[in-house]
This record gives structure tokens, sequence and C-alpha cells, in this order.
């Protein structure tokens, strides 16, 4: 039960931040500074997610069955696709919006790089969006 709650609330906060905050961030603050405190809080939940993983892989590498009787590559994919989103592609993102103190926009020279990066990072957090709740699904199902 403690890995379907991790899941489902790594799950939900995820699809909250991504698709439901920065909208509203982009929506009612101007780019820069809602890039900035996306970033921020993307880079947060980061460590979140992480840290649930690890979490969850200590569970399931414990002597309970249930963690015997799981496949634990979900969530190993769900720590390496969010540490390389996030020190990989977040750092590089980070380097390139260092470059425009006031702020990157379509003229910039490195926009197209920026949006590039942005796009496979956008993929990773669907893809983890998307393991996470099959991996809800899956638990729920283990625990009937």
């Amino acid at each position: 039960m403690a890995l379907f709650s991790l899941t489902l609330l790594a799950a939900t906060v995820q699809a909250t931040l991504g698709y439901l905050v920065t909208p509203l961030l982009f929506a009612k603050l101007d780019s820069k500074t809602a890039g900035d405190l996306a970033a921020f809080l993307f880079a947060f939940f980061s460590y979140v997610v992480m840290f649930f993983a690890l979490l969850s892989l200590l569970i399931l590498y414990g002597a309970s069955s249930v963690g015997r009787s799981l496949a634990r590559w979900p969530v190993w994919l769900v720590l390496l696709f969010t540490a390389f989103a996030h020190f990989v592609l977040g750092s590089w993102m980070a380097e390139i919006k260092a470059h425009y103190p006031q702020g990157l926009d379509k003229q910039a020279a490195e926009w197209v790089l920026f949006m590039q990066i942005h796009g496979i990072y956008q993929l990773l957090y669907l893809v983890v969006f998307i393991v996470l709740i099959g991996w809800a699904w899956r638990l729920m199902q283990n625990d009937k």
C-alpha cells in the first residue's frame, strides 16, 4: 500500500505541476518570471520524484513478498528519466537561459536549441507520468 500511495502522489503532483500550474504561470506572469518559477518548481519536484523512486526501490528490494513479485523496471525508468531530465536537460536549459538575463525569446540565437531540449524534456516528463500511472494501476491490481 505504501508503494501505491507514493506512486499515486508522485503522479498527481506531476500532473498538477506540468499540466495545470505551469500553464497558469505562463498565462498570468511575464514569460521570464513564469519560466524561472516553473524551472524552480520542476527542479524541486525532480528531487521529490527521485526520492520517492529510491524509497520505492528500497521497499521493493526489501524482504517483502510484494517486492519480490513486482517488476522493478518502472521505478528504475522513472528514476533514470527524471535524473536525466533534471541533471542533463534542465541544466542545459538553465545554461542557455543564463545567456539571456532579460529573458529568452524567439529572436534569440539559441531559441531553436532551447525549444528542442525543452521538447525532449516534455516528452520524458510525459513518459514518466504514464509510467507512474501504469505502475499505480499495477500496484492496485496487485493489492486485490
